[in-house]
């Protein structure tokens, strides 16, 4: 699961076709390890796992939306102080 987890931006098909594995192996894999991550004890619902993966994809794609928010604000910045300093 550390290569999985190291490996952001990367598929579960890619990863898996690099280890020679099956995709749909890797990714129940994946799931039994995020599954285990959020209930070591495994005595939460399995409606209540499913919310919190949904959730917690939900933030990664924040993060990810507000990490372009930021570039795209720097690169405006950018071009608007270039335009600035060339008249």
């Amino acid at each position: 699961m550390r290569i999985v987890r190291s490996s952001k931006g990367r598929t579960i098909l890619e990863i898996a076709a690099e280890l020679g594995i099956n995709d749909k192996t890797l990714n129940q894999w994946v799931v039994q390890a995020r599954n285990a991550d959020i209930d070591p004890e495994g005595s939460m619902s399995d409606a209540a796992k499913r919310r919190i993966r949904a959730l917690e994809d939900q933030v990664a794609q924040l993060e990810k939306d507000l990490e372009f928010e930021k570039k795209a604000r720097a690169f405006t910045q950018a071009i608007s102080l270039r335009r600035r300093s060339s008249k």
